[in-house]
């Protein structure tokens, strides 16, 4: 009646969440924000992310996409130019 334990594999990739770049953990960038961990290639791309994360609701929804959900909406566009278009948009309708 016991449980046998099931051995466990680590994680050892993560993807940036800005964008959306796969490596392993021991390369990439971690920012820890409360109980969140969050991990980018490297400092630049956590900046960024931190600058643009409360500009708008439609830019919070877009950095919270995972990599795949985000290369699907970007469409080969450039993470940066994207965000951009989101902000220009928000402020076209204030």
């Amino acid at each position: 009646m016991f449980i046998k334990p099931r051995p466990f594999k680590l994680h050892t990739t993560c993807a940036c969440q800005w964008c959306g770049k796969r490596g392993k953990r021991t390369l990439c960038f971690k920012l820890i924000d409360g109980p969140v961990q969050i991990w980018f290639c490297n400092d630049e791309h956590a900046l960024d992310w931190l600058d643009n994360r409360h500009h708008s609701v439609a830019v919070n929804k877009f950095l919270r996409l995972g990599p795949v959900e985000k290369a699907r909406v970007l469409k080969g566009q450039n993470v940066a130019s994207y965000v951009e278009s989101l902000k220009d948009r928000a402020a076209q309708d204030v």
